[in-house]
């Protein structure tokens, strides 16, 4: 925050003016990135959440930039843009008017309430020979955007219209009208949302163009979108409000009404949970709603409840696993085993320490005076689960192993040979007098406190 970057003044006075906003914040942010930001934050999703734009409208962007000399698109999956010294940028690209003496009486028709100057023409000449649009297609764009807008409509907004459709191939008449159709065919739609909103205008393409994002890429039906759109949370702050809100449904995996509805009508209950969550973890957020959403919904959407969350955060900060990632990754873990209440969270967790005890005892009897490992319990596992083997069995093989120099090698040894030979109750294994096993261990009732530490721990799901 204390440092700053430098934008070239060729920027700001050639290349600046006939830029549309959306390209404007790509290049800014963008350059921002490659000057201030490490390999791992520099990335197109860090941008897309930051400039509330998608990838393909980022990557939209960055091709007009390319187009002009001031970026090269490296690659686009994953993408990779490098930025180029303005200073040996090609000259702004000038396009012969007599060209397009027809097309040119044409649009001042259209944007009659004012007088088109040169640089803009020369940015419609553009659309036409590097984005490949046809002359009548751009002409469609421009009185379609004047009709919502006014004749005296300025250019940029135009020309990023026209862009974000050339981003979806739409260049030719036949498209252009489909896509308008499509705009004429949700217009009663997004004026519900708009007075849902109490929002007094008629919807222009901006609003059009949202509410395809909402129902045709996210999945939302117009139901959902408008209870949203109701929402006291939400109303203040018009379309891009709801936007930013429809967008955390989305990636929620809230699309339906229902959902929507069920998930608020908790809200209250899940940001009291979120709040005691980050109290456990040691973290702090000023608005837990995003933390609801994200991460508490799904978490009880999984089945899990208040005391098994508390207890899983409990483990995840003595384990120094102090964030929401950490945690639900660890949850993501036990859901996988099945291990979802929190009875059966305290049963696993039993079942966790019983063998780890055991494990202890084993080593004991070995005299190896350590911390059990997870080459340990890797290897006890295998003993009973894969083996079958009995924990009598196994701590009379340790006993028999006390004086090997190298103990547990010599204890895998002798289970081994053991398997091969088809041995399954201690009777057959004592072949030979030898040395009394160690008594095996006697398990206890835990703490919820030891249970918390055991959580720490949840590597080994497989106990």
């Amino acid at each position: 925050m204390d440092n700053s970057t430098a934008v070239e003044n060729i920027f700001i006075t050639e290349f600046m003016p006939g830029a549309s906003e959306l390209c404007t914040k790509v290049y800014l942010y963008g350059l921002y990135l490659c000057r201030h930001l490490t390999a791992v934050d520099n990335d197109i999703e860090i941008m897309s959440k930051m400039l509330n734009l998608t990838p393909s409208d980022i990557m939209s962007a960055f091709t007009y930039w390319q187009e002009l000399g001031l970026v090269m698109i490296v690659r686009f999956s994953p993408p990779e843009v490098r930025y180029l010294s303005l200073r040996h940028a090609p000259a702004y690209k000038k396009y012969k008017p007599s060209k397009y003496s027809d097309f040119n009486i044409r649009i001042q028709e259209i944007l009659s309430g004012r007088m088109i100057s040169p640089n803009e023409y020369n940015e419609y000449y553009s659309l036409i020979e590097t984005c490949h649009f046809e002359p009548e297609a751009v002409l469609l764009i421009a009185k379609y955007c004047a009709t919502l807008k006014g004749a005296d409509i300025n250019y940029p907004y135009i020309t990023a219209v026209a862009r974000n459709w050339a981003g979806d191939g739409v260049l030719t008449v036949a498209r252009v009208e489909e896509r308008l159709m499509q705009y004429d065919s949700i217009a009663a739609e997004t004026q519900k949302v708009l007075k849902a909103l109490k929002v007094r205008k008629f919807p222009d393409i901006d609003d059009r163009q949202l509410f395809i994002k909402w129902t045709k890429d996210y999945g939302f039906d117009t139901e959902a979108v408008l209870y949203v759109a109701a929402l006291p949370s939400v109303g203040k702050g018009g379309t891009a409000r709801l936007d930013q809100r429809l967008k955390r449904y989305y990636e929620s995996k809230l699309i339906s009404k229902a959902e929507i509805e069920y998930f608020e009508s908790r809200r209250d209950e899940l940001n009291a949970l979120a709040r005691k969550i980050n109290r456990t973890l040691g973290v702090y957020y000023e608005s837990v709603d995003y933390i609801a959403e994200t991460y508490i919904s799904n978490w009880t959407d999984k089945g899990y409840d208040e005391d098994a969350l508390l207890l899983v955060a409990e483990g995840c900060f003595k384990s120094g696993v102090k964030n929401l990632e950490g945690m639900d990754a660890r949850i993501q873990k036990l859901y996988e085993k099945g291990i979802v209440s929190y009875e059966g969270l305290i049963q696993h967790l039993a079942g966790m320490s019983a063998a780890s005890a055991q494990v202890s005892a084993i080593l004991e009897v070995l005299g190896l005076k350590r911390a059990v490992t997870g080459f340990d319990r890797d290897n006890y596992r295998t003993w009973t689960y894969s083996w079958g083997f009995t924990d009598e069995i196994i701590l009379y093989a340790a006993s028999l192993s006390q004086n090997a120099d190298n103990k547990f090698a010599y204890l895998n040894k002798i289970l081994s040979d053991w398997r091969d030979k088809g041995f399954k109750t201690l009777d057959e294994a004592k072949r030979a007098p030898q040395k009394t096993p160690a008594a095996p261990v006697v398990t206890r009732e835990y703490t919820k406190e030891e249970y918390a530490s055991l959580v720490a721990n949840l590597d080994d799901l497989e106990f």
